[in-house]
């Protein structure tokens, strides 16, 4: 995801957020980075923060007609103010304090005449200035803003968008059903828009797709499809790779178990979690090629 024009102090992109940065300072919200719950959302979707309405304030349109109607009755009774003024009734200073006092009143309103009303937003796609396909409710803000409110209603929106991708993926799982071929993974894969439903379970047990996936070992058959499987993967930033099946095998003991050279490279720059069955799982590689490459992955011992 790219951020419209909302970058982090240290200028790296603010992946998925799209608003100005005027609007975040107005509203104190241009420490959106360092909100959690807005930062995870926007990290996966898309959020815009937009504006939804504006009131004008009544107390500077009541000033403002006031001026208006006294001006227009001053240049209508021309003659007869002239010969107040004249005749020392009204002095200029006093006229001028009045004058200015009105002024200096009218720009205090005039600062704060538009009460601008804002809300939240979120989607997996952001099109025409706005976020399409699966998209949350809208968050109306209310100002002050707390963090607490803040988080609450970034957690509401990934959720919302979260169950709705969900629930597409579950439907193309029943058209496609993608058990031990490529192909239909590719298909899913395709149609839903990109990989990351790879990290959604597939059943009531904890399997996911991606866990099913590294259960195929490819041949000759299904190579390309497999192939192109892989490379969807390898564009997806997203990934979960320490995820486990439903017999509790993490992914990196089935890469090493089948002793898969495509899947080893596609994860080679991964972070995993150590767990004691990864170092019987290495000890019984056969080809010292891929030992030696298994060897350099990047396993975290806690």
């Amino acid at each position: 995801m790219r951020i419209g024009n909302v970058t982090r102090p240290d200028n790296l992109s603010y992946r998925g957020l799209h608003a100005s940065r005027k609007k975040l300072t107005r509203l104190g919200l241009n420490n959106l980075p360092y909100i959690p719950e807005i930062e995870k959302c926007a990290d996966k979707y898309e959020i815009v923060l937009k504006k939804t309405a504006s009131i004008v304030d009544k107390r500077h349109k009541i000033i403002n007609n006031s001026l208006i109607a006294g001006g227009i009755g001053m240049m209508a009774a021309g003659p007869f103010v002239s010969e107040i003024i004249t005749a020392g009734m009204i002095s200029i200073g006093f006229t001028s304090l009045i004058l200015g006092m009105t002024l200096r009143t009218i720009d205090t309103e005039d600062t704060d005449r538009n009460i601008n009303k804002h809300a939240l937003q979120g989607g997996k796609y952001f099109k025409n200035n706005k976020v399409i396909r699966s998209v949350s409710k809208e968050y109306g803000l209310n100002t002050p803003i707390d963090i607490d409110t803040i988080n609450y209603i970034g957690k509401k929106i990934y959720q919302e968008v979260e169950q709705q991708e969900i629930n597409r993926f579950l439907l193309l799982l029943a058209k496609y059903r993608p058990e031990t071929e490529p192909a239909q993974y590719l298909s899913v894969i395709k149609e839903f828009g990109n990989a990351s439903c790879m990290n959604y379970e597939v059943d009531m047990t904890g399997n996911t797709l991606l866990t099913k996936f590294f259960d195929i070992v490819p041949n000759e058959k299904n190579q390309k499809a497999y192939n192109k499987v892989i490379e969807k993967l390898r564009k997806t930033k997203d990934i979960d790779y320490n995820q486990r099946d439903n017999f509790g095998i993490p992914i990196l003991e089935k890469i090493l178990n089948s002793e898969n050279s495509q899947a080893l490279e596609l994860v080679k720059d991964f972070e995993f979690d150590y767990s004691p069955e990864l170092d019987y799982a290495f000890e019984n590689i056969t080809d010292e090629i891929f030992k030696l490459k298994a060897k350099n992955l990047n396993v975290k011992r806690i």
